[in-house]
């Protein structure tokens, strides 16, 4: 045996050995994956995988003995097997799926409903996870030599860990283990030696995942620090907190441009962004998708159709009024800096009058629905000047006179259960400590008013304002540790506190974030410039008949009694700004707009914190194109075979090939022009390419161009071994024009 021949035959023993090694990788990761989903031990499926294993080395042996017809009709009959167990195969995989959908409802706290699931055994399991993994070896065996495609499939089948945040820490090591085995193999990467040395590397760097939790907290995190990002990219941010109680010292620590709000009517305005309905653990959530599920499914949707807009229920309501002593004041709020997720709207917007790329959120108001959110938007809104523990219900409410009071207030009594039953939780520490300070003296009947008064007074003397709050313990509850241990805080922790203390009293109540802009700042011309100084935290209270309407508790930013009982005994009367006091369209307005507010001037200096994300960024850009360029290549391949099962087109895949080459290599290269030079400096780029090779690769491809004649396929051959000689010798190349031989095609 000659010493090729040797080798070529250790090479394809080492590829086999590979490609059943990595087979055997890629069933475990699937095996473990499929028992942390579907949440059954992992000694059951012990059994499958020997079958899938077992099937792996028959195929393998069937390509070692020559027979391609008993290996092509193994899927035929692993399929007719199936058919004959299809009664308990579809049992094991409803059973599966429903394990699937508690996961889901566990980690997204929802209520997907389950599916109906026949009698279940012990069988059904082992048939279905048997069928699964013998198919899955069937499906790795026949793609063993693209692992592009293998590793698309266990993006696929790892996808739903990761959305239920259940990922099997085991199934990810072995998955990416056999996947690294079978890259190592299609590349050809170094001498066999090397590739099991650079194998075994793999799997060390991989094994301290193996030590993680079941729920891997590590790509939870990243997960989660990933969303942020893209959030952020999407969307801009700003200084609010999003209900996080742990950053509210961040509220007012700048001073950029936010949004510019044009108005008819000089009022003050709560401008509503972020709405948290649930408290744990310091942040304040949006309700659980559960909460609109079950009994509620179907809720949101049909209130709409009541004509009861659950996000803009008070200009709804007003509208309604037989004789409204309101009058419709036209607004528009462009965003210069905000977080542009949100359109910050006042609560007593009308809905069908919104102009914009927004969308009712679940029952908190809105969002965007464009990809780079709210740039601006356009509205009606009707409201008083009275701030919102002064206001009442219309007196039609309780006597609905039209069909279309009849089903708002119908509609009503069924959102007000649903706020009754979703927005009264408080834990029990909390609802001591609020009993303590707040209901020393017990309160008969407590209305809006008397809760907002008695809530304020307790917060006055009991804890102090300021605007950079220390942060609570890691150990400790922001809001209880604000009202017995610190009594200092900002708007966040007055307004957490306050929702709480309205819980308590049984008033429905929930914490938001937003702008407040004053009448004061509106000028004129009826505009006014809001920063982040601007930006605030206040909460909503749920008024029967009229829905949520915002109160402050923050120190400065309401009214004393005093003032309150003057405000409720005078007639309302608005202004109007004198730009509109004769225009109804606000586009007369915008003739002039106000020159947009200067982007703030970046500071020079630069964290290490900042570099750390900026270098993060770019690797992942590096990344990114890496995998772009590697699915254009495979995209490349395929054209080429595509062009290459057509005879008459061979030569002109061959010459193309060629040119592409000359090109990646940045040789000098034009058929019949300088044909010793160009071989000459094929060969300095790669000393494994004799000159002389060069030289009858080059009279060929003149041949096919001046001459016109095809070339015979001793000829092509000619040209297939030079084109593998360019690719074997690359190892004498800098890794950038290995990088640009390897994608050039």
């Amino acid at each position: 045996m000659t010493k090729n021949r040797r080798q070529k035959k250790n090479e394809q023993q080492t590829c086999s050995a590979m490609e059943i090694i990595a087979g055997f990788l890629l069933l475990a990761g699937f095996a473990a994956q499929l028992a942390a989903l579907c949440a059954r031990p992992g000694g059951e499926l012990a059994g499958p995988w020997l079958g899938g294993a077992a099937l792996l080395l028959l195929q393998a042996g069937l390509l070692k003995i020559n027979r391609p017809r008993l290996r092509k009709s193994l899927p035929l009959i692993w399929l007719g097997l199936m058919l004959c167990l299809l009664p308990w195969l579809f049992s094991g995989a409803l059973a599966c799926a429903n394990g699937l959908i508690q996961a889901w409802n566990l980690a997204e706290e929802d209520a997907r409903r389950l599916l109906a699931n026949p009698t279940l055994t012990g069988l059904s399991y082992s048939v279905f996870f048997t069928a699964v993994l013998t198919g899955l070896a069937i499906l790795i065996w026949t793609g063993r030599k693209r692992p592009g495609w293998i590793g698309l499939g266990i993006l696929i089948f790892v996808l739903p860990g990761l959305r239920v945040r259940w990922m099997s820490a085991w199934a990810l090591v072995l998955l990416l283990a056999g996947l690294a085995a079978l890259w190592l193999n299609w590349v050809g990467a170094a001498s066999k030696g090397k590739r099991w040395l650079w194998l075994g590397m793999i799997g060390l760097l991989l094994l301290p995942l193996s030590g993680s939790d079941p729920e891997l907290a590590e790509m939870t995190q990243l997960r989660k620090t990933l969303a942020g990002r893209l959030d952020t990219l999407r969307y801009g941010g700003d200084s609010l907190p999003q209900g996080n109680l742990w950053e509210a010292a961040q509220l007012l620590t700048g001073d950029a441009p936010a949004l510019t709000v044009t108005t008819q009517q000089l009022k003050t305005f709560y401008l509503r962004g972020y709405t948290g309905s649930r408290y744990e653990t310091g942040r304040w959530l949006p309700l659980q998708k559960a909460a609109y599920a079950g009994k509620q499914e179907g809720m949101l949707e049909w209130l709409e159709t009541e004509n009861f807009p659950v996000a803009a229920q008070a200009a709804a309501a007003l509208t309604l009024s037989p004789e409204p002593a309101l009058e419709a004041n036209r607004m528009r709020v462009e965003n210069h800096g905000a977080n542009r997720k949100y359109p910050y709207l006042p609560y007593s917007a009308e809905a069908e009058s919104i102009a914009g790329p927004v969308r009712r959120w679940q029952d908190a108001g809105y969002r965007a629905s464009a990809l780079r959110g709210v740039q601006h938007v356009e509205f009606e809104e009707w409201s008083s000047d009275q701030p919102g523990e002064l206001l009442h219900a219309p007196e039609w409410i309780k006597a609905p006179q039209t069909e279309t009071q009849t089903r708002y207030a119908q509609a009503e009594a069924v959102y007000r259960s649903f706020v009754d039953q979703c927005y009264l939780d408080v834990d029990p520490e909390t609802e001591s400590l609020i009993r303590k300070l707040f209901l020393k003296e017990p309160m008969t009947a407590p209305g809006i008013y008397e809760a907002v008064t008695r809530i304020r007074d307790v917060l006055e003397k009991h804890v102090h304002y300021t605007s950079t709050p220390p942060q609570a313990p890691t150990s400790a509850d922001p809001i209880r540790w604000f009202l017995s241990e610190s009594r200092t805080g900002n708007a966040v922790q007055y307004a957490s506190a306050a929702v709480m203390a309205f819980r308590v009293m049984g008033i429905p109540a929930r914490y938001a974030e937003g702008y407040r802009l004053t009448k004061e700042q509106i000028g004129p011309d009826g505009t006014a410039e809001l920063t982040e100084q601007d930006s605030h935290a206040w909460c909503e209270v749920y008024l029967d008949g009229l829905g949520w309407i915002p109160v402050d508790v923050t120190p400065g930013c309401y009214y004393d009694t005093f003032a309150l009982l003057q405000l409720a005994e005078q007639p309302q009367e608005i202004k109007t700004t004198a730009a509109l006091e004769d225009s109804d369209d606000l586009g007369e307005l915008q003739e002039n707009p106000p020159p947009v507010p200067a982007e703030p001037e970046v500071s020079a200096a630069v964290s290490v914190h900042g570099i750390l994300e900026a270098l993060l960024a770019l690797a992942d850009l590096g990344l990114i194109a890496l995998v772009a360029l590697e699915i254009r290549r495979q995209l490349r391949m395929r054209s080429w075979r595509r062009r290459w099962k057509t005879e008459s087109a061979r030569d002109k895949v061959l010459q193309a090939l060629m040119i592409r080459l000359m090109k990646a290599l940045a040789v000098d290269y034009q058929p019949g022009w300088k044909a010793e030079a160009t071989a000459q400096a094929v060969n300095q780029k790669l000393p494994g390419i004799a000159p002389a090779d060069m030289l009858r690769v080059q009279a060929l491809i003149e041949k096919q161009i001046y001459a016109e004649l095809p070339l015979q396929p001793y000829e092509q051959r000619v040209l297939i071994d030079e084109i593998e000689q360019i690719f074997a010798n690359r190892k004498s190349l800098k890794w950038k024009e290995r990088l640009r031989l390897r994608y050039c095609l």
